[in-house]
């Protein structure tokens, strides 16, 4: 092809010429360059080129021609680095189990990254629609969802939530969505962010709650989660507790060891569980005193009866035999404070104790009269029993 103008062209200026490489500089300076932005700078700087070239050949057109194709080839390797570094960070939020996200108020049409398409379970590149993918959330999930979107959208700002979805295959998921809402002339236009897969990290921490909560040989629950619902039922005057501390206990660590102690208790636990089943907590305290929480004091006395009967067993070997048993003291909350409930009950074990063992015994406001300076005055409702 003839690099001469045709007859009825005009060649191109000076002036032309800077404008177009003018045009080529402001273009590589803008910030955040997109792929299609960069694609559209080449294509201008292969056009001013090949136009210089087709004017006059002077050594300088030429110069003007080379420099505009050296910048394209700079946006072509900025694109190539843009690919790169795009590869690299969905690489690096695949590992961990986190994708980038953004949703067009507008339409709501998404734009996920591969991370996002695999914590949903679909193919990357799907067509996505919002009301879609809300299909995949746990109802519980998705009203939260909604209501904490909805509060943000109006305020502004940014929110994060965990919600429970089922994946596109089946699998229920925990993920964490943390949202930015971005506003043009006071609108709300997009949301964008991250979702992250917390599946396992949500596992780790209930069992580190559980551990914290559950006596490590028994299997019931420890004294730090008795003491939180202790206090959590104290307002409801409705709520009973009772106290168990077994009979002859010592003796069986004396004779037989602590291993066997150890297998005595274990036996306990598992039978004053079984016994108050559909009870709010079954806890061991330390040692050989457990607690049980229920909701309704009415049928406290003889809850406890059964549990005394429940207890009663023997611990043989090496030609010996121990009998254990149990004593338990029942106090209803009557609103009282935690510490004050919990010492009524106490009471009444002690009284329970003093009885012989082997017994059971309900609070009576009698047995605060010398210890807790409680009025003497015992109502009709409450009764030693036993």
């Amino acid at each position: 092809m003839s690099d001469a103008l045709p007859n009825d062209a005009t060649p191109p200026s000076d002036d032309d010429a800077a404008r177009l490489i003018a045009e080529v500089r402001q273009a590589l300076s803008t910030p955040g360059l997109k792929r299609e932005q960069a694609e559209a700078i080449a294509r201008l700087a292969e056009d001013a080129a090949h136009a210089l070239r087709r004017g006059r050949l002077e050594e300088d057109r030429r110069r003007l021609a080379d420099l505009v194709e050296a910048q394209a080839r700079a946006i072509d390797a900025l694109r190539l680095e843009a690919d790169r570094r795009s590869r690299t960070i969905d690489a690096a939020l695949g590992a961990a189990r986190s994708g980038l996200w953004e949703c067009r108020l507008g339409d709501e049409r998404l734009d996920w990254s591969a991370g996002v398409y695999d914590l949903f379970g679909l193919p990357a590149g799907s067509r996505l629609h919002r009301r879609d993918m809300l299909d995949l959330y746990k109802p519980a999930s998705l009203e939260r969802l909604e209501r904490v979107r909805g509060e943000a959208l109006v305020k502004g700002g940014r929110f994060s939530l965990d919600a429970e979805i089922t994946t596109a295959r089946g699998v229920s998921r925990w993920i964490r969505i943390a949202a930015v809402v971005e506003h043009e002339g006071g609108r709300a236009t997009r949301l964008y962010g991250m979702k992250r897969d917390v599946t396992g990290e949500r596992a780790i921490a209930a069992q580190t709650r559980r551990l914290a909560e559950v006596d490590a040989l028994t299997g019931l629950a420890n004294r730090r989660l008795f003491d939180e619902r202790l206090a959590e039922r104290a307002h409801d005057p409705r709520a009973g507790l009772l106290l168990v501390d077994l009979d002859g206990f010592k003796g069986v660590n004396d004779t037989f060891g602590h291993s066997r102690g150890d297998a005595c208790l274990k036996e306990a636990a598992r039978r004053l569980e079984a016994t108050c089943r559909g009870s709010d907590v079954v806890a061991r305290l330390g040692g050989d005193e457990f607690a049980v929480l229920v909701t309704d004091a009415a049928g406290g006395d003889r809850l406890a009866a059964r549990v005394v009967e429940a207890l009663r067993m023997d611990v043989e070997g090496d030609g010996a035999r121990i009998a254990i048993g149990a004593s338990a003291g029942f106090a209803a909350s009557d609103g009282a404070a935690p510490a004050e409930w919990f010492a009524r009950a106490d009471l009444a074990l002690y009284a329970a104790k003093a009885a012989g063992r082997g017994a059971f015994r309900t609070f009576e406001p009698s047995m605060a009269a010398p210890a807790m300076g409680l009025p003497s005055q015992t109502p009709p409702e409450l009764r030693l029993v036993g």
